[in-house]
C-alpha cells in the first residue's frame, strides 16, 4: 500500500494541515500469460513514502497492454471537469521494474490553493531522501492532459504536450516489466477519463519455425508455421512472407493466417513458374515481428512458349516451315520441330520433324506430302513440363498437272499408217510451260517412250500389231501426268483361203456342202458363176460353208473374205462339174 500526502496550511495566517490519502495501489493478479503478476512483487512498494491513506478500490476499467520493452508506447491521461472549487484530488501512475527494488510513481495532485503539481516519486528516495520527490512541476491552472512515456530506462512526463519530467536511471535494464494503474479519485465529483488497469509488457518478439514447402506447382505452393511461442505477449498476426531474394519480410508478399499460438498452414499464390522463392513464417506480438527459419523452393516449370513459322517453298510433295521458341518455360527444351496432318490440330502423334533442342528460331522441312492436299501444321517444343504447340497454319500442296485428253482410238489394217493422235483436251493445272512425251505399249502396261514424240499430237508410223498410246505431260515440279491411253487396233490382212472340194455331178440330180478353210477374216458372202466369173452372182451367206444342189450346169463357187478394216479378198474357187443331161436315142438293129 502506498500513502502519499501533502501538508497544506489554509487559514488567514496559517495553513491547516490537510492530510489526504491520495492513492493506494493494488497490484492485482490477472489470469493468463499477459497479465501474470511480475516476479518479486510484494504489494507494498511505497510503504513509508509519505504516510498511509485510506485504501481505495480500483475503478472499473479494462486491461490494456500498452507498452513494450524497447519502444514503449505512450500512456496518456486526460483530466476533465476540474475547477478550483472542487477540492483536493490526486491520481497516480506507478512504474515497477522487476529486476530492481526501485519503484516509480508519477502523481498528479490538485489542492485547494489552486496549485497543480505533477511529480515523480521513488520509494528509495534517490532524488530526495526527505520527500522522495525526483522532480516537481507546478502549474497555476488545471492540467488537462498528462502523458507518460517509458523509453528504455527513461521515464518522461508530458504536461499539456510539454516535457516536464525526464528521469533516466541507468541501473534499470531495457525490457523490464511493470504495471500501470490509473484511478479515479472523486472529490466533489471530479472525474478522470481513460481509467483502467494496463500492463507494461516485457514481451519479446515471438519465436516460430517455418514449415517445409509442399504442394509446389508452377504458380502455387504450401507452407506455414509451427512451434510458436508468444514471447510473453499476444500473437496478433501470423503467416508466411516470401520474396525472390533471401530474407523476406512482411513488406514483401505475405499471407494472413489468424492469431494465437496454434500451428497454421499457408497457401502461397500468384507465383511465377520456374522461379526460386525464399519463405519465412512470421508472427507478431506487442514486442514486434519475428521470423522463422528461411526455406526456399523453386516453382515448377511450364511448357514452352512458341510460334509456328508460315509455310514456304510449297510444291507437290514438300514444304518448309519451322518455329520460334520465345520461352523455355523454366526448363530446357529437349525436343522441337513441326507436326502436321490433314485434319487439323496436329500433334507429335502425327507426322513430325525433329529439329534439335533449345530456344530460338528453327527451320523444318516437311516431306512425304501428297499433291493437291491441304495440310495443317503446328510447331512443337518439349520440356520437362510437357509439350507445347505453336499457332496452327495451313497450306495446300501444288496439284498434279492434268494431262488432258488425246484421241482417238482407231482400227487400221495391217501395215497401214493410222490417223494422227490429236489433242482433244489440253493439259492444265501446270506451272509455267508444259512438256510432252508420248509413249507406246503393246499391252497397256509396259510403256516405252517414243523418240522424238514431244508434241501435243502424235502421228504414228504404219503398224502391224495392236498398239496403245498415251501422252505424258510435265509442268512445274509435280512430276509427270499421263493421259488415258488410246488403242490403235491393227487388223490382219484379209486372206481368202480355199474351198473343198471340187466335184463332178450328174445333171439335175446332185448336191453337197462346200467348206472354206485357211482364210483370215470373216466371210462377207459367197458367190457362184457359170460363166467363169464374168458375171458373179452373190449368195447371202456369211458362214464358212455353202451348200449346192440340183445343178444343171457346171458352176464355180468362191467366198468373199474381209479382215476387219482391211479390204476384202476372194478365196480360191471350186468347180462343180455337171455332166450333160442324157438324151434318149434310137436303137438300130
Amino acid at each position: 500500500m502506498i500513502s502519499i500526502g501533502r501538508h497544506i496550511e489554509s487559514s488567514p495566517g496559517d495553513w491547516q494541515i490537510i492530510r489526504i490519502s491520495v492513492l493506494t495501489i493494488f497490484i492485482l493478479f490477472f489470469g493468463g500469460p499477459v497479465f501474470a503478476q511480475p516476479a518479486g512483487y510484494t504489494g507494498s512498494e511505497f510503504t513509508g513514502a509519505e504516510g498511509v491513506g485510506n485504501s481505495i478500490s480500483p475503478a472499473t476499467g479494462g486491461n490494456t497492454s500498452i507498452l513494450r520493452s524497447t519502444s514503449w508506447t505512450d500512456v496518456e491521461f486526460n483530466c476533465t471537469n476540474i475547477s478550483t472549487s472542487q477540492g483536493a484530488m490526486s491520481a497516480a501512475v506507478v512504474f515497477r521494474y522487476t529486476n530492481t527494488s526501485a519503484y516509480y510513481a508519477v502523481t498528479y495532485e490538485y489542492n485547494w490553493g489552486g496549485n497543480y503539481v505533477t511529480r515523480l516519486k521513488s520509494n528509495n528516495h534517490q532524488a530526495d531522501a526527505t520527500t522522495g520527490d525526483i522532480a516537481t512541476y507546478t502549474s497555476a491552472s488545471p492540467t488537462t492532459s498528462m502523458k507518460i512515456t517509458a523509453e528504455g530506462t527513461a521515464i518522461k512526463v508530458w504536461i499539456n504536450g510539454t516535457l516536464r519530467i525526464d528521469v533516466t536511471n541507468s541501473t534499470h535494464t531495457t525490457g523490464s516489466v511493470g504495471f500501470i494503474k490509473t484511478h479515479t479519485w472523486n472529490v466533489n465529483t471530479v472525474s478522470w477519463s481513460n481509467v483502467s488497469w494496463a500492463q507494461i509488457i516485457s514481451a519479446v518478439p515471438p519465436t516460430i519455425s517455418t514449415t517445409a514447402m509442399s504442394s509446389i506447382t508452377s504458380t502455387t505452393a504450401s507452407s506455414g508455421g509451427n512451434t510458436i511461442s508468444d514471447g510473453g505477449g499476444t500473437i496478433s498476426a501470423k503467416g508466411v512472407c516470401w520474396n525472390t531474394s533471401t530474407g523476406p519480410t512482411t513488406s514483401n508478399s505475405t499471407t494472413s493466417d489468424g492469431t494465437g499460438t496454434s500451428d497454421f498452414s499457408s497457401s502461397l499464390t500468384g507465383l511465377s513458374p520456374a522461379t526460386t522463392y525464399y519463405v519465412r513464417a512470421y508472427a507478431t506480438n506487442e514486442a514486434g515481428t519475428s521470423y522463422g527459419n528461411e526455406v526456399s523452393f523453386t516453382t515448377d516449370p511450364v511448357v514452352p512458349t512458341l510460334t509456328t513459322t508460315a509455310a514456304s517453298s510449297i510444291n507437290c510433295t514438300t514444304a518448309s516451315s519451322g518455329g520460334n521458341i520465345s520461352s523455355n518455360g523454366g526448363a530446357a527444351v529437349t525436343a522441337r520441330g513441326v507436326c502436321w496432318n490433314t485434319g487439323g490440330s496436329p500433334t507429335t502423334a502425327n507426322s513430325s520433324t525433329s529439329d534439335g533442342s533449345g530456344t530460338g528460331a528453327f527451320a523444318s522441312s516437311i516431306t512425304g506430302l501428297s499433291a493437291g492436299t491441304t495440310y495443317y501444321v503446328r510447331a512443337y517444343a518439349t520440356n520437362s513440363a510437357g509439350t507445347a504447340y505453336g499457332n496452327e497454319i495451313s497450306f495446300t500442296t501444288d496439284d498434279v498437272v492434268s494431262a488432258g485428253t488425246i484421241g482417238s482410238p482407231q482400227t487400221i489394217c495391217h501395215n497401214t499408217v493410222p490417223a494422227t493422235l490429236t489433242n482433244v483436251a489440253s493439259a492444265s493445272n501446270g506451272t509455267g510451260s508444259y512438256g510432252y512425251q508420248w509413249q507406246s505399249s503393246p499391252d497397256n502396261s509396259s510403256w516405252s517412250d517414243i523418240g522424238g514424240a514431244t508434241s501435243a499430237t502424235y502421228s504414228p508410223a504404219a503398224l502391224t500389231a495392236n498398239t496403245y498410246y498415251r501422252r505424258g505431260v510435265t509442268s512445274g515440279d509435280c512430276g509427270t501426268s499421263y493421259t488415258a491411253s488410246v488403242l490403235i487396233t491393227v487388223d490382219p490382212a484379209s486372206v481368202g483361203g480355199s474351198i473343198s472340194a471340187a466335184a463332178t455331178e450328174c445333171y439335175g440330180s446332185n448336191g453337197a456342202t462346200l467348206t472354206l478353210s485357211g482364210h483370215t477374216g470373216n466371210v462377207v458372202k459367197w458367190q457362184y458363176s457359170t460363166d467363169n466369173w464374168s458375171t458373179p452372182i452373190d449368195i447371202v451367206n456369211t458362214n464358212n460353208t455353202q451348200t449346192y444342189s440340183n445343178l444343171t450346169a457346171t458352176t464355180k463357187y468362191r467366198a468373199v473374205v474381209q479382215s476387219g478394216s482391211c479390204s476384202s479378198t476372194n478365196s480360191s474357187d471350186v468347180t462343180i462339174t455337171v455332166n450333160p443331161q442324157l438324151t434318149p436315142g434310137s436303137i438300130r438293129f
